[in-house]
């Protein structure tokens, strides 16, 4: 009878220790999850301020390309307005007043298609955001198939003592790796 309790005692503490060792797991698991959960959020945040950048970036371009719209009307007026000058009275107040706001609009022009152009060479920063994004997808993706939509998950949800240890706080329940779905 002895060798009989022995052997239910020790198989007993083995399935204990497995199970120990499982529960740890489990809450490395969890664990592991939150951090990746934070990151995640973390790159959501800096995506959503590279995406409002770009849309300032794309309001600003627009706007650039309406100023320059502008004053290279305003040239051509002042163009016209000069080679009338030419035939009647070149020398008077009036042409010269017009030759000084062509030169004013032709330097401020050629500033602004300088700016345009000096955008237009860097690098693309459209390009590293859609990247970005790409990257965060999959990221996400990845994460959401690990820690939430996996057996171990699950597991880890069903684990009363691995679930409390990671998900005691009450920042932590609201995450996705606390949640069942």
């Amino acid at each position: 009878m002895n060798i009989s309790i022995i052997k239910s005692s020790a198989l007993l503490l083995g399935c204990m220790t497995v199970s120990f060792a499982y529960g740890s797991n489990l809450v490395a698991f969890g664990e592991n999850c939150l951090v990746k959960e934070t990151r995640l959020n973390k790159a959501k945040i800096r995506l959503e301020q590279l995406s409002s950048n770009e849309e300032i970036k794309r309001i600003k371009a627009n706007q650039s390309k309406d100023d320059l719209e502008y004053y290279q009307n305003k040239l051509a007026e002042i163009d016209a307005t000069l080679t009338e000058c030419a035939e009647t009275t070149p020398n008077s107040a009036y042409c010269h007043q017009n030759r000084r706001k062509y030169n004013e609009l032709t330097h401020i022009i050629q500033a602004k298609l300088d700016a345009v152009e000096a955008r237009s060479n860097s690098i693309d920063s459209n390009s590293r955001y859609e990247i970005n994004k790409i990257n965060f997808s999959e990221k996400h993706a990845e994460f959401i198939a690990l820690c939430r939509d996996s057996n171990t998950h699950y597991a880890f949800i069903q684990d009363s003592s691995a679930y409390m240890a990671v998900c005691q706080n009450e920042d932590n329940k609201h995450t996705v790796t606390c949640s069942l779905f």
